[in-house]
């Protein structure tokens, strides 16, 4: 039997996520700089860093609770499967695949052997690279996959195998620079593989039992001096990156897009088959597709111009954690952000149109309050220093105001709920700051110009008629909007537009009415389960 990997247990596997953790956020920014594929958007690093410290967070409170002596494969799977529900990005979607193979392989496992670290590496490789739809050399794939040959070379002490896996890592992130055409133009080597390459530098210093991440000598990647600094990992470790200066990528592909929007869920499906399925549904609507997981949980990430068909491939019972981003908003940032918005939304036909804004879009349904976790992580990626919070229910609300930020971020919760105000403040929101511009003063202000209600076409809350409402709180010269829904939610952006097309016929006495008032009628499709028509006038 092959001897232990230097005891590696539970506490090995501490020490090495608050290594790993100290070197992500010491070389966060460097990463983000590197990040020119798929998308050159910066924030890679970020991504990386944010989903490790949900995953390590998540292993420090369950060391600290736990009743029973906990081995190294369980404490794995607690790290994973957190990092698989606090995924960011395409990056950290694909990390935590790598984190969550190499666990199910050795979850059973007190204390992880030489044998059982190449078999669980190779796992990792194989099932990242099954994760993602198109995948592509000279990417974190690489680089996991050179590690992983590197591992089955069992000859030598623990720290001698750990050793050859980091060298053959750093050698495979040294070559994506001429594997990957975008890299080479920008002279660059791929971000994701230079996240991966810290983490097993970090593996290398647990096994040794040191406690700070020594230096790396400038031999072909960037110099780094040891990191001394590896606390507790908590959630306020997070850096703020509201103000850093993120530089733009001179090259020709420093501003491309593969879709408009990027869609990240979380399904819950125990089917053999589900991320197949998954995989397959998600590569005809979009791209840059990754679905990991298993167990019965699935985190899917996409990017694509349609938000509707993207969240149905598969039933609204089984989706949820829904979050959006514009991707051309991300690309085309290229200095921080003063303000960030989050809009809690129970509204998916809205969901891109809010994120055209710039704003940080989540997804609930039916009576569903979004969690905690979820409008933290939302509060996070806005990567602002100050961040309006509008949410569509008030449950949602109070939710948000419930949450306490990491240090240096000002949360402000709006008061008013409803998507009529989502959209207000959606309108108006600009993330800059300047001596003739307050962005917050313009939300609220566009906030305090809304009147809305629900019903449906003849009536309004409470069984009002629908006419004397509006006459008594519309102007003339105001625009009327109605958001209205379907019985299922429209699978497309195509069907929504066309139900909004054939509802206008049921609406039209309230269009007759908005002619007589000389009043503009603007319908728009939700999708909202309830109520039927949410009405609103400003």
């Amino acid at each position: 039997m092959s001897k232990p990997l230097f005891e590696f247990d539970a506490a090995a596997v501490l020490a090495w996520a608050r290594l790993a953790t100290a070197g992500l956020r010491t070389e966060r920014s460097r990463i983000d700089d590197l990040n020119v594929f798929p998308v050159a958007d910066s924030d890679t690093g970020t991504n990386l860093l944010l989903t490790f410290v949900d995953g390590a967070t998540a292993l420090e409170e369950h060391l600290s609770t736990a009743a029973v002596s906990v081995g190294a494969g369980e404490a794995l799977v607690v790290l994973s499967r957190a990092a698989l529900r606090g995924a960011r990005g395409s990056s950290g979607t694909i990390l935590s695949q790598i984190l969550l193979g190499f666990a199910t392989e050795v979850a059973d496992q007190k204390v992880i052997h030489r044998s059982e670290f190449a078999r669980a590496l190779t796992r990792a490789a194989d099932t990242a690279w099954e994760a993602v739809s198109t995948p592509v050399p000279g990417t974190i794939l690489s680089v996991v996959r050179s590690a992983a040959a590197a591992a089955t070379e069992l000859e030598g002490t623990a720290s001698a195998v750990i050793a050859r896996t980091v060298a053959a890592a750093r050698s495979a992130l040294i070559a994506t620079q001429s594997q990957l055409p975008v890299l080479q133009r920008a002279g660059v080597v791929d971000a994701g593989g230079s996240g991966l390459v810290i983490l097993f530098e970090a593996l290398l210093a647990a096994v040794k039992g040191q406690e700070e991440l020594p230096a790396r000598a400038a031999d072909g990647l960037p110099g780094r001096k040891p990191v001394t600094d590896t606390p507790p990992v908590s959630h306020e470790l997070v850096p703020i990156t509201g103000t850093n200066e993120l530089r733009e990528h001179l090259h020709p592909d420093s501003h491309r897009v593969d879709g408009e929007f990027e869609v990240m869920f979380l399904v819950d499906d125990d089917s053999p088959q589900a991320g197949r399925q998954l995989r397959a549904r998600l590569q005809e609507i979009g791209s840059s597709v990754v679905v990991v997981g298993g167990a019965g949980l699935w985190q899917v990430h996409v990017h694509c111009d349609d938000v509707l068909s993207a969240l149905a491939v598969t039933e609204q019972h089984r989706r949820h954690q829904i979050t959006v981003h514009h991707l051309p908003t991300l690309v085309a940032r290229e200095q921080g952000r003063d303000i960030g918005l989050v809009l809690c939304t129970r509204s998916p036909g809205l969901a891109g149109e809010l994120a055209r804004s710039g704003a940080v879009v989540v997804v609930t349904q039916g009576d569903d309050s979004v969690s905690r976790e979820q409008i933290a992580r939302a509060v996070v990626d806005s990567g602002a220093r100050e961040v309006v919070v509008l949410t569509a229910r008030p449950a949602s609300r109070e939710t948000a105001r419930a949450i306490t930020p990491p240090p240096g971020i000002e949360l402000r919760v709006m008061e008013p709920t409803g998507e009529a105000y989502l959209l207000a403040a959606a309108a108006v929101h600009q993330p800059l700051r300047t001596a003739e511009h307050d962005p917050i003063a313009a939300i609220k202000d566009a906030v305090a110009r809304v009147i809305t209600t629900s019903g449906d076409a003849y009536t309004v809350s409470g069984g009002e008629e629908f006419a004397p409402w509006l006459r008594e709180n519309l102007g003339e010269g105001e625009l009327l909007t109605a958001i209205i829904t379907s019985a299922e939610m429209a699978p497309t952006a195509a069907a929504a537009k066309s139900h909004v097309a054939s509802s206008l016929s049921e609406l039209g006495h309230v269009s007759a009415l908005c002619d007589d008032l000389n009043v503009e009628l603007d319908v728009l499709y939700g999708g909202q389960e309830f109520p039927a028509v949410i009405w609103s006038v400003e």
